[in-house]
């Protein structure tokens, strides 16, 4: 079917093949026939007229045939790619960009992107705010016609880069722009920081810190054990906590996925907790074994053929089980760190527990924060960013066109420490469903110790903008990605005294010139064009942007409070909770509250106030508490931090 913007694009590409002589000559003679005719002499009029006009239509004929339709062979293919790639050096041109990245392009599409979309009229369509449909990736120059990258968000994208390059301010731009739910995960607090205050706008933001970094608390908690009453979705479970490895470990790693599901599907049914699938996984006794067997027993439908499995478990010889149950060990792990089981094995009645389903349908935020020398706790992080695109998948399939609209946006900011989701399936998947993967990782190298090469691979293929920033000094992957790059021919600069006019055909970007990039340049190799070289979106750009901080300036220990200068609240309130804190949590921020006896004198004078009913800091009952930032009375916090009355 012939479409007419492809081809007037393609026939602007190739203008300068045009037959301009002929034409030009002929269009001279209609005009001049024109002029003759004016001056009555009509003979000549009467065939320079036609004849010129005859001329025009036959030279643009063959020039369209020849050199704008579309081939019909191979060889002419080849040979006309072949001459636009040296005609632009063998990178993507404004016209490339314009069709294929624009804003525009992103329009075109918006019915598929967002199909509530779908009852605008073409012109209603043509203002739909960009970062509705897609996000910016890179920017040229001022950023005028042709010179702005988009991706839709459909697409995943994959950025590659070492510490402060400038990854994590480009993600956030997708962030804040995110149209509908956001889920990030990232080592530090700069990402959450980053898009606090522009999510705080559209939405309740919930954090989830396991590491306690930084001492930040979490406002929710999960449940591994939740649905596992299904052991179809018990199975799941087992696959997110175990993610699938490559070489020899695979087979161990097998052998504990199908025993770690049994045993969280036993869990569930008995109202048991993870601490009993712990116990049953270390303790090879009879004892240990009569408990699952008993629990599998009670489901009818599956339940003995379920149990058959774990007596063939335990009769197993010692050393073969001895492999599977450390196998299942390192995914378990978390449940040694008190914090990390508070969080991932809360108790089903528990008023934090996180409703999934909502989170998406309403546009909420949720950070997950993890912690590169923590690796123990990225199999629980991974699980239950899992367990979002899994409640993801479910409601996309009831969604018009098969989509989440809008749609929900993930950033996997270090994805390779924090999140080990199988991305060589997402990122073939997602896009399809209304689920954005913008993804970020230290090198290649990292990718494939990560995926393995397979996997790394795959994710590769997948994506449809690979986004390389500078400054990385491991020559393997620069020459990876430069041969990606292609090559163009390039005019010897100087006196050559063998080739005095000599060219040579070198890479469009060699390694030394993608490791010396400066900090927010990025190369881009997006779908369907060739290399883009410009600078990244930086959030620290964006005109009203201001950083906001969510951390105290106090750093609690088991025992100890440190104090830096005088105690601050928290800017924002992330928690939004106004019941009484649990038990435990008062127990916590006793510990963590300054000795009376050591405060400073201003510090006892405020001591003073607050019992006389003003404001003050330390321990109190009646406003602030030093790890819950919402005061009782309804007093709400400036950005200083401090309360009104």
């Amino acid at each position: 079917m012939f479409q007419v913007r492809p081809a007037v694009f393609a026939a602007v590409r190739m203008a300068h093949r045009y037959p301009w002589r002929p034409a030009t000559i002929a269009i001279g003679a209609v005009v001049l026939a024109q002029a003759v005719d004016g001056l009555g002499w009509h003979a000549p009029a009467k065939y320079l007229t036609p004849t010129g006009v005859l001329t025009v239509l036959a030279c643009t004929a063959w020039w369209w045939l020849r050199h704008v339709a579309r081939p019909h062979d191979t060889k002419t293919v080849i040979a006309r790619r072949a001459e636009l790639d040296q005609r632009c050096g063998g990178v993507a041109t404004r016209l490339d960009i314009a069709e294929h990245a624009s804003v525009t392009t992103l329009r075109r599409k918006a019915t598929v992107l967002r199909p509530s979309l779908r009852h605008l009229s073409w012109w209603a369509r043509r203002f739909i705010k960009a970062s509705e449909l897609g996000v910016e990736i890179v920017r040229l120059g001022w950023g005028w016609w042709g010179e702005r990258l988009w991706s839709s968000c459909e697409d995943a994208t994959f950025r590659i880069g070492g510490p402060r390059t400038g990854k994590t301010l480009s993600l956030a731009c997708h962030g804040v722009d995110a149209p509908g739910a956001l889920i990030t995960t990232s080592t530090r607090l700069d990402l959450a920081e980053m898009v606090h205050a522009a999510r705080t706008k559209r939405g309740t933001v919930h954090v989830f810190n396991p590491a306690g970094l930084g001492g930040l608390a979490s406002t929710i908690r999960w449940r591994v054990l939740a649905g596992c009453a299904d052991f179809t979705v018990a199975q799941r479970r087992a696959a997110d906590l175990i993610p699938e490895s490559h070489g020899e470990a695979e087979r161990w790693d097998s052998q504990a996925r199908r025993i770690l599901a049994l045993l969280l599907h036993a869990a569930e049914i008995s109202n048991r907790s993870m601490r009993d699938v712990v116990r049953w996984a270390g303790d090879p006794t009879i004892e240990a074994r009569d408990e699952v067997i008993d629990a599998l027993l009670s489901v009818e439908i599956g339940g003995r053929d379920r149990a058959q499995v774990v007596r063939d478990f335990w009769r197993t010889n010692d050393r073969t089980r001895t492999s599977i149950t450390t196998t299942m060990a390192t995914p378990l792990a978390w449940m040694s760190d008190d914090r990390a089981r508070l969080l991932g094995d809360a108790h089903r009645d528990d008023p934090q527990l996180v409703d999934l389903t909502r989170l998406i349908e309403r546009g909420e935020t949720l950070h997950l924060i993890g912690h590169e020398d923590h690796t123990g706790l990225s199999p629980l992080i991974a699980a239950l960013v899992a367990e979002i695109a899994h409640a993801a998948r479910t409601l996309a399939s009831n969604r018009p066109g098969g989509r989440l609209d809008p749609p929900l946006t993930m950033l996997l900011d270090e994805a390779a420490l924090v999140c080990p989701v199988p991305l060589d399936r997402w990122t073939a998947d997602m896009g399809g469903r209304g689920v954005t993967l913008h993804t970020s990782v230290q090198s290649l190298s990292q990718l494939r110790q990560r995926w393995g090469d397979d996997g790394a691979g795959t994710i590769l293929a997948n994506v449809a903008a690979f986004i390389v920033f500078g400054g990385s000094p491991s020559s393997g992957d620069l020459r990876d990605i430069s041969l990606l790059t292609g090559e163009h021919r390039m005019r010897v600069v100087g006196v050559d005294e063998d080739h005095p006019d000599a060219h040579r055909w070198v890479p469009v970007m060699s390694p030394a010139q993608i490791r010396a990039m400066e900090p927010g340049q990025v190369l881009v190799m997006l779908r369907g064009l060739h290399t883009v070289v410009g600078w990244a979106p930086r959030i620290t750009k964006r005109r009203g942007w201001k950083p906001v901080s969510l951390l105290n300036t106090t750093t609690a220990t088991a025992s100890t409070t440190t104090t830096v200068g005088k105690p601050r609240r928290p800017v924002h309130d992330l928690t939004d909770r106004t019941e009484v804190p649990s038990a435990a949590e008062l127990e916590a921020m006793l510990q963590t509250t300054p000795d009376p006896d050591r405060r400073s004198t201003h510090d006892s004078d405020d001591s003073r106030t607050a019992s006389n009913g003003e404001q003050g800091h330390g321990r109190r009952i009646r406003g602030w508490s030093w790890n819950f930032g919402r005061r009782t009375d309804g007093a709400s916090p400036d950005e200083h931090g401090r309360g009104r009355r």
